[in-house]
């Protein structure tokens, strides 16, 4: 039987940053089923993905082992996600283009210990993977892309066993502050048996049954996050399929998010697992929780000169990325200049913020 089914897309992903374009062939499907086969789960992806880019993309998968019978090659190019910044490439504007068909009904789906769906813009991933109650759900909500913003869809479903995945934003945007809060303190999201939610550099916090438990942030270097989530929800996918627990399978998401931040080229290569296990034995890592995190306001002192608006704007959303607040210097707990490189800001915040709330340490 097949170990993982992953539902998502298979876009054409571009940078602009200072003026220079790149491009790579990604999206949450190609990404997470990528990342599970590598961390040795037998995997299959349901998608569609256009003509263009077809030969590229079942390459690439098949290259990592990834099974592609259940793939919808449809007319045209791909859709394209454009990330465009001058500054730099940590906080992207993000346009989406989405291609205009979706896939047929896929017929044949196999049977699976897990199924990850990532919420869309155009399509419902959901009804790709069939009724069957065999199998482990998780579902990746994917904030602004989802087509549906809510997890009733999910909850219905007849899978056994149901894990909701969300970013901290996407989880405030979908419940509020209050209520958030309450689900992260309790048993987490109704319909739910598990619920995950992640924050970036401050770790992932695991909600179901028992007491909540934060899973530690791996410190590393990085100018570009893109792609490190749906790494996350692959290794996630994988550990559980594994018969790993919630907890040990989110430390696996959270290591591999790591890697593929390290590295900053899309998709993990076959170099990967071992650079995972490497992570595990030696990095330095701890954990803050989420909810403590609205009430600290940051004032950023400006800078004057070229470029000093865009910086500005750049910052704020940095500080807002992180579930900080931007306040005036007069009400600031944090003060920080904006004359250093954007590059080095985001780290500075993390590490002052970090001091502030103090860190969880792992035992």
């Amino acid at each position: 039987m097949t170990d993982v089914v992953v539902a998502g897309g298979v876009f054409r992903e571009v940078f602009i940053v200072q003026g220079q374009t790149s491009q790579r062939l990604g999206g949450s499907g190609l990404t997470a089923a990528i990342a599970a086969s590598r961390l040795g789960a037998q995997t299959a992806l349901v998608t569609t993905v256009g003509a263009d880019d077809a030969d590229e993309a079942v390459a690439a998968l098949r290259e990592a082992g990834v099974e592609t019978d259940w793939i919808s090659i449809e007319p045209g190019a791909s859709g394209i996600f454009l990330f465009e910044d001058i500054v730099d490439a940590s906080a992207p504007r993000p346009l989406f283009r989405p291609a205009e068909s979706v896939p047929v009904e896929p017929q044949g789906i196999p049977e699976a210990a897990v199924k990850l769906a990532f919420g869309m813009p155009q399509a419902d991933p959901l009804s790709w993977l069939g009724d069957s109650d065999q199998a482990m759900l998780i579902w990746d909500r994917q904030g602004w892309l989802s087509r549906s913003r809510s997890s009733e869809d999910a909850r219905h479903r007849p899978e056994h066993r149901r894990v909701f995945v969300a970013n901290w934003g996407e989880f405030l945007d979908e419940f509020g502050p209050g209520l958030a809060a309450e689900m992260l303190a309790g048993a987490g999201v109704p319909g739910f048996e598990t619920t995950i939610v992640k924050a970036g550099p401050w770790g992932v916090t695991v909600v179901d049954s028992g007491a909540p438990r934060g899973i530690p942030a791996f410190y590393v270097e990085s100018s570009n996050a893109i792609s490190s989530g749906d790494t996350f929800a692959g290794a996630l996918a994988a550990s559980l399929a594994a018969g790993q627990g919630p907890d040990e399978a989110a430390l696996q998401g959270a290591a591999a998010a790591a890697v593929a931040l390290q590295s900053g080229t899309g998709p993990l290569s076959a170099d990967s697992p071992q650079a995972i296990v490497n992570l595990l034995a030696n990095a330095h890592r701890g954990y803050v929780d989420p909810t403590k995190l609205a009430g600290i306001k940051v004032g950023l002192e400006p800078v004057h000169g070229p470029g000093s608006e865009l910086l500005g704007r750049v910052a704020r959303q940095v500080v807002e990325h992180l579930g900080l607040t931007v306040a005036g210097p007069e009400r600031a707990e944090i003060k920080l200049s904006l004359n250093d490189s954007i590059v080095s800001f985001p780290r500075q915040l993390i590490d002052q913020v970090r001091q502030k709330i103090g860190v969880e340490e792992p035992g």
